[in-house]
């Protein structure tokens, strides 16, 4: 199921991006859940324009990082030994740039590090322009059938 799509056949682009803003509203257990229903959705969208921005969410960090260690040299394994730390502290939360001057610090050398590297495009936000209204269909079968 991992190649499994949500088709939106018949779908406007606005429509799509409308089912995206209510997607994952559910509460739902673990497991299989069969859907089979109608609903009407109604409000305004508001899709802002793309724009440059410093590469920080969509740098391949796998790829990064491997380039790294080979041009390491010498301090490979020292070198892999920090990042491995450093990781393990990111994932425990203990990045706090506020901390001391050291992480100030290190934190002003990324962020200049960040502004060297290329610009890319990023797509503009889509918000909601006041509400939203999700109403579920009720079809009556007989009906359809008569």
């Amino acid at each position: 199921m991992a190649n499994a799509k949500v088709r939106l056949d018949g779908f406007s682009a606005i429509e799509a991006a409308a089912l995206g803003k209510i997607s994952g509203k559910g509460d739902l257990t673990p497991g299989d859940h069969q859907v089979d229903c109608i609903f009407h959705v109604k409000g305004c969208l508001r899709k802002g324009e793309d724009y440059q921005s410093t590469p920080t969410r969509n740098v391949p960090v796998l790829a990064a990082l491997m380039l790294a260690v080979k041009r390491m040299g010498f301090q490979r394994d020292k070198f892999l030994e920090i990042i491995k730390e450093a990781m393990k502290d990111a994932i425990d939360g203990k990045t706090a740039p506020d901390v001391d001057e050291i992480t100030t610090e290190a934190a002003k050398a990324v962020k200049e590090m960040l502004g060297e590297l290329p610009k890319v495009t990023s797509k503009g936000a889509t918000t909601l322009v006041g509400d939203l209204v999700v109403e579920k269909i009720k079809v009556e079968i007989a009906a359809i059938r008569n």
